[in-house]
């Protein structure tokens, strides 16, 4: 299970939008995608495992309309707000996804649940830059040198 820290963000909206770091924002859009392309692979080939994919979930936010979503109309409409230039998520989505998300770790083993916690600060960055020795340590992985042979010319 992926636990990914958010903190409430300050706006005058009615609406309470949360903060989380990029990179967990780019996974938490990257298994939308994912469960959005299940679910309709499932309903192509008819495989009836796929059902509680596609099927209304009470446990799931309703639509604008009233109308309750499945597990891969939620994930739909997250990708579409995102399109559409909304680029924060609420603490009901962040509730939606959590069921979502179990919704399609019960069904396929690659898919990973979540869950949300709240912290008063967003962790730190980790370097993705290597240390120096570590670079130097990799490019000689890179090449398999068996003999050097250096030629000089006198002058």
């Amino acid at each position: 299970m992926k636990t990914i820290p958010f903190k409430r963000k300050s706006t005058h909206a009615n609406t309470q939008y949360v903060e989380t770091k990029s990179q967990d924002l780019k996974w938490i859009l990257q298994q939308s995608q994912r469960l959005v392309e299940l679910s309709e692979a499932c309903i192509k080939e008819d495989i009836k495992e796929g059902l509680p994919l596609h099927s209304r979930n009470g446990n799931l936010p309703k639509q604008k309309t009233g109308k309750m979503n499945s597990c891969q109309s939620f994930c739909e409409g997250i990708i579409d707000n995102f399109n559409n230039g909304q680029y924060d998520l609420t603490e009901r989505q962040l509730e939606g996804l959590t069921e979502a998300f179990a919704v399609v770790n019960r069904l396929a083993e690659e898919f990973e649940a979540v869950i949300f916690e709240e912290v008063k600060e967003l962790p730190k960055l980790k370097s993705i830059i290597p240390p120096p020795e570590d670079i130097l340590e990799k490019l000689g992985d890179l090449f398999e040198v068996e003999e050097i042979t250096i030629n000089y010319k006198k002058r």
